[in-house]
């Protein structure tokens, strides 16, 4: 019996080993991947004026709503632009080199309720391959008449269309 365990011992090390990596390989997102979460990024309500939270009139405009993102995700921040696509979705950009995107939760009279089901991906050069270096400062986003996004850079200025 003794002899059994021995020669036995080693395979299912070795079968836990694989089975440990292939799950932390699934949970590890690389700079290429889409990155998909309930918790990529937390939307929490927030009062714009604290010392007046039920104040919602700021000169001619109303506020329906106003929230703080959060996300431990390292490359989340930076936001420079925000543009709604055909789609119904909230896109915005980063000064880090992503697109976000989230579905918007709206309420009958077109207060913001909650955005969700965030996602997060590289910009792309025209060459399909993540920006990087001084190619990944995202600074401003409109979306063109036919759908189309422009984005413009800074430190390296330049418009692109996507």
């Amino acid at each position: 019996m003794l002899g059994l365990y021995k020669t036995r011992l080693p395979q299912c090390l070795v079968a836990l080993v694989l089975v440990w990596l292939s799950f932390v390989s699934c949970l590890r997102t690389t700079v290429a991947q889409t990155s998909s979460s309930h918790g990529l990024v937390e939307s929490v309500p927030i009062d714009v004026d604290p010392k007046r939270p039920e104040r919602k009139n700021f000169g001619s405009l109303t506020l329906l709503s106003a929230f703080r993102l959060e996300s431990k995700d390292h490359r989340f921040g930076g936001l420079s632009g925000l543009a709604v696509g055909t789609d119904g979705k909230l896109y915005a950009i980063s000064d880090r080199g992503y697109w976000l995107s989230a579905r918007m939760e709206m309420d009958s009279n077109g207060a913001l309720l909650n955005l969700l089901d965030w996602q997060l991906a590289p910009i792309l050069t025209t060459n399909k391959t993540p920006v990087s270096g001084r190619l990944i400062d995202a600074e401003a986003l409109a979306r063109a008449r036919d759908g189309s996004f422009l984005v413009a850079f800074e430190g390296v200025h330049r418009i692109w269309r996507f």
